[in-house]
């Protein structure tokens, strides 16, 4: 069995939404986790930092949330038991069976070269090494915990060809690791499944890092 990972809960989205936009669900008592989706926040402000990320995306007005945010420590923003806004509703166009209903969402809080322009065709996103190895370990955590094969880790690209996360997402080059988007996500699955087989990892070049990475000395609290 795999340790839980330490993951700080975070209050923002369960009270009253200051501009009443919803943003979570309950799930149906019929609907059972069968996805992880893999994102990223697309936001400048965030720079690897999933607390900036959670007061951004509380005081969006965008009907958008998501389970988990990961960076140097993670944070919870909504309990697995809600359905997160994050990945479409069951009846609009998916290219595979996964809507908000039945996974979790996990944002990777991402950090950018060039912070002048946020579009989506920028190579620079990236995630830094601590962010990578605590999003393989929260996710291969929760596989092992909600019983999700490998090929149900997906990214949103792989449900509606949205490009994200964008540092996974293209065959272009990233300017910071200096490898194609798309071989980093194979290495980030492949990361996932060593974790979840009991392996220790480090990574090479800008991706050094254990797989063990802990969070901060925060008083955590422990609950997914």
């Amino acid at each position: 069995m795999m340790e839980r990972p330490i993951v700080y809960i975070s209050n923002s989205l369960t009270g009253r939404d200051p501009y009443g936009v919803k943003k979570w669900r309950r799930r149906n008592s019929c609907e059972r986790i069968e996805w992880i989706v893999v994102h990223y926040t697309g936001m400048l402000v965030t720079q690897g930092d999933p607390d900036t990320a959670s007061l951004a995306i509380a005081r969006s007005k965008r009907a958008a949330s998501t389970h988990y945010l990961v960076g140097d420590h993670i944070v919870q923003l909504l309990p697995v038991k809600y359905a997160a806004y994050h990945v479409g509703a069951k009846d609009e166009n998916k290219l595979i069976p996964c809507y908000n209903g039945n996974s979790i969402g996990v944002d990777l809080c991402e950090c950018k070269l060039d912070c002048s322009s946020d579009s989506v065709s920028c190579n620079d996103w990236y995630f830094t090494p601590q962010t990578f190895a605590n999003g393989a370990r929260l996710i291969a955590y929760l596989a092992q915990e909600y019983n999700i094969p490998t090929d149900h880790i997906v990214r949103h690209y792989d449900v509606t060809h949205k490009r994200c996360p964008r540092p996974f997402v293209g065959t272009d080059i990233n300017a910071y690791t200096g490898q194609s988007h798309e071989s980093a996500w194979r290495e980030f699955v492949r990361t996932i499944v060593a974790l979840r087989n009991g392996d220790s990892l480090t990574f090479g070049a800008r991706g050094s890092c254990t797989a063990h990475c802990s969070a901060s000395d925060k008083s955590p609290d422990l609950r997914c």
